[in-house]
């Protein structure tokens, strides 16, 4: 096939909501399984071909996705479309009300039987959108909210960029793709609905304000961003009056608003010019550092604190002893970074709970790049190199719950800023 002088482009939504109780993920605190549906959960995928490369990205609304995961889904896909298998990006908006997927991680047990189905929409969705497609024209813009807030230091870093790329697909469902750093943690330990959270009140307004678009929402670099509150708040279920749906809608329409005002302009814009797409994969193996206490002294503590704790406490004692039954004494996990460009914009995909700074530093570098996390895979806590000098929660707990052996060595951010921008260098000469 040859470049045209178009973009062509794919659609396709369909459910993933658990239709049984399930264990959800993204709290030690929440040990019940689910008890409701508040709002359904889906896989949302989008393709771009220039008529000889076709990507394809699904974004789906779950806490993550592993590796092993990915790779499957790829495979399967590749094999009854053509694509090459690094073309499929597999996005997850890192929603803590959704079913429990990860496979080592101890953030609820996976029920088989909703992964299948899960593993199966997902493929099929991806097949849809690559097979269907319709000309189109691309925009691309960028607006700001402040709803996100550092968790660690209130006068931390933020993203407030609400990244917005546009797909005019002529008579076809148009395509609205925005992405926000941060976490989807409106609600807390004590719900026991599934949920998209907030990214689904994005989707809920923007669809009522553009009946005629279809939105996808990614989540951007989110590691230490949420919307207020500490990350050891999520270690309890007692229920706080700013978690509630109430307020997950309000900072979804806020967002909303934001990007409805921005697609607006959009629509009369110069489209993007029609490079050729491009994409690249780099495997990587990120180093466990050495732990700095014993696990055997660890445990013998926390079953003793287990004896007079309280229903909280008691269930995070008990994952935790879960992690040093189980721990396996790894060197190394292997991930990946991915990024694709295309009519002068790129997208930045990491792996996991990437901090702001990672996507920050991105944008001051290359400009108009979108950044996202938690794709592809999902190894845990991915900080900077001076937030594991300062400690706290994501460097000195968070890798438990992910099942790793132990925290990252700092050198991380190195590693995968490095070879972020390899690949966007790269896609851009």
């Amino acid at each position: 096939m040859q470049h045209t002088s178009s973009y062509f482009t794919g659609l396709s939504t369909l459910p993933i909501t658990p239709q049984h109780p399930v264990q959800q993920s993204g709290f030690a605190a929440r040990t019940s399984k689910s008890t409701g549906v508040h709002d359904p959960l889906y896989a949302r995928a989008f393709s771009i071909s220039d008529g000889a490369t076709t990507l394809c990205f699904v974004v789906l609304d779950i806490l993550g996705i592993s590796l092993t995961q990915t790779n499957l889904i790829r495979q399967r896909v590749s094999a009854a479309t053509g694509v090459p298998e690094t073309a499929v990006q597999v996005l997850t908006t890192h929603t803590h009300g959704g079913p429990a997927t990860l496979p080592k991680a101890y953030l609820g047990d996976i029920d088989q039987a909703y992964l299948t189905y899960l593993m199966n929409q997902t493929v099929t969705a991806c097949i849809n959108a690559i097979n269907n497609q319709h000309p189109a024209t691309l925009h691309y813009g960028v607006t700001q909210n402040n709803s996100g807030k550092n968790r660690r230091n209130p006068e931390g870093p933020t993203d407030t960029d609400v990244s917005v790329l546009y797909i005019d697909r002529g008579n076809s469902q148009h395509i609205a793709f925005v992405s926000y750093a941060c976490h989807p943690v409106v609600l807390g330990p004590d719900n026991t609905l599934i949920t998209r959270d907030y990214p689904g009140e994005i989707i809920n307004t923007l669809e009522s304000l553009l009946p005629e678009c279809t939105t996808i929402v990614a989540t951007g670099c989110a590691g230490q961003i949420n919307t207020g509150h500490k990350a050891t708040d999520s270690w309890q279920n007692t229920p706080a009056t700013n978690r509630t749906f109430e307020e997950a809608k309000r900072i979804g329409a806020s967002i909303a608003k934001n990007a409805y005002q921005t697609i607006q302009q959009l629509k009369t814009s110069t489209p993007l010019p029609v490079t050729p797409v491009r994409h690249a994969t780099t495997p990587l193996k990120l180093p466990f550092a050495k732990l700095e206490f014993s696990v055997d002294d660890a445990v013998r503590a926390w079953r003793a604190e287990l004896v007079s704790a309280n229903a909280d406490r008691r269930a995070l004692l008990e994952a935790l002893l879960v992690w040093a039954q189980r721990r396996e004494a790894r060197a190394n996990v292997l991930t990946e970074v991915a990024a694709a460009s295309f009519g002068g914009v790129s997208i930045a995909v990491f792996p996991g709970e990437v901090f702001v700074e990672y996507g920050l530093q991105l944008k001051a570098l290359f400009g108009s790049v979108i950044t996202l996390a938690y794709g592809n895979d999902n190894p845990g806590y991915l900080p900077t190199t001076a937030a594991f000098a300062e400690g706290g929660y994501e460097v000195a707990d968070a890798y438990k719950f992910y099942g790793q052996p132990a925290p990252f060595v700092p050198q991380v951010e190195s590693i995968l800023m490095n070879a972020m921008r390899d690949l966007l260098q790269e896609l851009r000469s």
